[in-house]
């Protein structure tokens, strides 16, 4: 999640068109010039996953935080607002709470796992939305899920988080889950797509729920960012490669960064 004025300095304070259009031309110059500079380093841009890491390892609970009191400028329903985290997470959130209420409909104990579950600001709103459900969360840091479960206190009670990678998932046993999602997790890694799918498609004996950017989906500016700034990019090929089928595939209708180009997927495995 984006610090909440991280966007703000692009925008002017007039909502609409002409601000998105400012904010995708200055984030796309400023994507540009850092490129620039990686490459005058001679810095190979597949190493984006460590760098990554490095810098997770870092957070504090600025994010929790920021979750409960911030806001950021946000693309939602073809304009520009300023949008309270707690509503751009539950639109992100909104489709798996679907497909939750789809599969048991009675609230019944579903077995469900958030692949990249960080700080369990999720798995504790699910919680909230389906108190029935047995959920589980992987993440490569262990010190983010220790921080999530500090401040969460109770909110996380009888949600199991264990270190794993997302690539592997190899502590989780073959079609364990009802159901298996993601919320901007595999954006983070753009070159493994193929293993997370195969790995997320092991483990479910359900559907999977992907909120993660789709390249398909992009405009020219979405397009840049995703090149240069080194995210997923192939989500839609790595499914088909698995063969899922695709039930349902859509632009998300909340952006909290409004030039990465996130997509709703919803993802089954074909009948055996």
């Amino acid at each position: 999640m984006p610090r909440p004025d991280k966007a703000a300095k692009y925008l002017t304070p007039r909502r609409g068109i002409r601000s998105a259009r400012l904010f995708f031309a200055l984030k796309t110059w400023d994507l540009l010039r850092k490129a620039r500079r990686r490459l005058n380093r001679g810095q190979d841009p597949r190493r984006h996953p460590a760098v990554s890491l490095a810098i997770y390892e870092t957070y504090d609970d600025w994010e929790m935080r920021a979750y409960e009191q911030g806001a950021t400028w946000t693309w939602i329903e073809g304009r520009m607002d300023l949008v309270r985290f707690t509503a751009i997470r539950a639109a992100y959130l909104a489709p798996v709470i679907a497909e939750m209420s789809r599969l048991a409909p009675d609230g019944g104990a579903l077995r469900v796992l958030e692949v990249g579950c960080g700080n369990g600001t999720n798995l504790m709103l699910l919680r909230q939305a389906h108190p029935g459900a047995n959920l589980f969360g992987i993440d490569i840091s262990p010190e983010r899920m220790r921080l999530g479960r500090a401040y969460w206190g109770d909110r996380l009670a009888g949600v199991t988080m264990t270190p794993d990678s997302a690539i592997t998932l190899e502590t989780l046993a073959d079609a364990s889950f009802d159901l298996v999602f993601s919320v901007h997790c595999l954006e983070q890694l753009p070159y493994h797509a193929d293993a997370c799918v195969a790995a997320m498609a092991r483990v479910t004996r359900g559907p999977l729920v992907l909120v993660e950017p789709v390249f398909e989906f992009a405009n020219t500016a979405q397009r840049l960012y995703a090149i240069l700034g080194d995210q997923l990019r192939t989500l839609l090929p790595a499914l088909r490669a698995q063969g899922l089928i695709i039930r349902a595939q859509r632009p998300a209708t909340v952006l909290a960064n409004p030039v990465n180009c996130t997509g709703i997927i919803l993802a089954d495995k074909p009948p055996a």
